[in-house]
């Protein structure tokens, strides 16, 4: 759908990630997985995809990546490749589309999703967040999460230049 550009961001503590309360509803998984310190990030790209159809997160990352692959080989490859991302450089995206700049983040209860690294440095989770009225939900899942998510959704992928 678009590129979006986003400066590089600094490092955060994570347990300081999504607490302005008037702005976000933090699940409370958010925390699970990542590292206490959220790390340096430079300047990146995100690639904005639309979801066209229903798809799991693996599904989603195979699509990114074009490969099939079990759950530690989609990790490797998505960290490999630059695609995960950071909690702060979701902030800053977020902030950007409250400012009245169109980041391409859906607003209308939707999802959009971010790959993010765990704390092992080995895997990954997947940060979603959908405005619902005035607040945006902040939530985790693992990559290998069984759950699947209708079409209509946005997957953002740092450093992508393809389309799924």
């Amino acid at each position: 759908l678009k590129t979006v550009t986003v400066a590089a961001v600094g490092a955060k503590n994570t347990a300081d990630c999504f607490t302005n309360t008037a702005r976000y509803y933090r699940d409370s998984s958010l925390g699970a997985d990542f590292p206490k310190i959220q790390p340096v990030q430079p300047e990146s790209k995100f690639t904005v995809c639309g979801l066209t159809e229903s798809a799991t997160f693996k599904q989603m990352a195979e699509s990114v990546l074009g490969v099939l692959g079990d759950i530690v080989t989609l990790s490797k490859l998505l960290k490999d490749r630059g695609y995960t991302t950071t909690l702060p450089a979701i902030e800053a995206i977020v902030e950007r589309q409250e400012n009245g700049e169109d980041v391409g983040l859906l607003t209308n209860g939707w999802a959009n999703f971010f790959f993010v690294d765990n704390e092992d440095g080995e895997s990954v989770s997947v940060v979603y967040l959908r405005r619902c009225g005035r607040q945006w939900d902040v939530c985790r899942s693992p990559l290998g999460s069984d759950g699947g998510w209708s079409g209509g959704g946005r997957l953002f992928a740092r450093n992508f230049s393809g389309t799924l």
